[in-house]
């Protein structure tokens, strides 16, 4: 959800502005899969809701889910066709991580990596890459899953940095208390080492943890397995 269309949307329709809150609590609290289901909204209101202002940006084009039922990675389309993973991790019994993709395809050809065979592609908007949490928190609430999904790793498709703005809109939002609420700590951005983005990075959420890609200490063998070492060697990546 784009919390800003929205509040323009309500506020084109000349309505009161405690309705925006009404309708942050029903999406990000209630984790509504429709604005149907939120009847605190008059019902003409959620029909024009739902053509002008959705509450998800992306579908569903698959879902698998593991036998024991820990781990569930979902495939979503996005409004050009495009598509992207998205993984749901409990890693004990009352939490839920969200691996969150932040592009559709990936520039850098990390050879462990297979977004990187895809090749160059768009960075995802902060609403598609948020919309991946509002996602699993709606299937978490139909399928009655317990407990709270309040981590969030930027590990799935695309390198993070090189989508800098639109990333950090998304970790705003995240962040919000008034959205989703998300700790600081409870949120981990991974790169294959981007040395100015990451000085950035640190400049703009000093709370937030940064993940490095190392994969090996020297560079040769790094530069093997991450192109992107070429540009930017270990040394570089010491020193941001």
């Amino acid at each position: 959800m784009d919390v800003g269309k929205t509040a323009a949307v309500l506020k084109s329709l000349k309505v009161p502005p405690f309705r925006l809150a009404q309708v942050r609590r029903a999406v990000f609290g209630a984790a509504v899969s429709s604005y149907e289901e939120a009847t605190v909204l008059p019902m003409e209101l959620r029909r024009l809701l739902e053509r002008e202002a959705p509450i998800l940006s992306l579908s569903l084009r698959s879902l698998a889910v593991c036998a024991d039922g820990r781990a569930r990675k979902a495939a979503l389309a996005l409004c050009d066709g495009k598509v992207v993973e998205t993984v749901l991790l409990r890693p004990s019994t009352r939490r839920w991580t969200a691996c969150l993709s932040s592009q559709a395809g990936c520039a850098y050809a990390c050879a462990f990596c297979a977004t990187g065979l895809m090749g160059p592609g768009r960075g995802l908007t902060a609403e598609e890459m948020t919309d991946q949490v509002l996602f699993w928190r709606q299937h978490m609430r139909r399928e009655g899953l317990e407990g709270r999904l309040d981590n969030v790793v930027y590990m799935g498709m695309g390198e993070p940095l090189a989508n800098y703005e639109n990333v950090s809109a998304s970790l705003k939002s995240l962040l919000d208390q008034k959205q989703f609420g998300i700790g600081a700590r409870h949120i981990a951005v991974s790169t294959v080492g981007l040395p100015a983005e990451m000085e950035r990075f640190g400049e703009d959420f000093p709370q937030l943890n940064l993940a490095l890609s190392l994969h090996a200490a020297e560079d040769v063998l790094r530069t093997k397995l991450v192109p992107a070492n070429r540009a930017y060697p270990l040394a570089a990546l010491a020193r941001a």
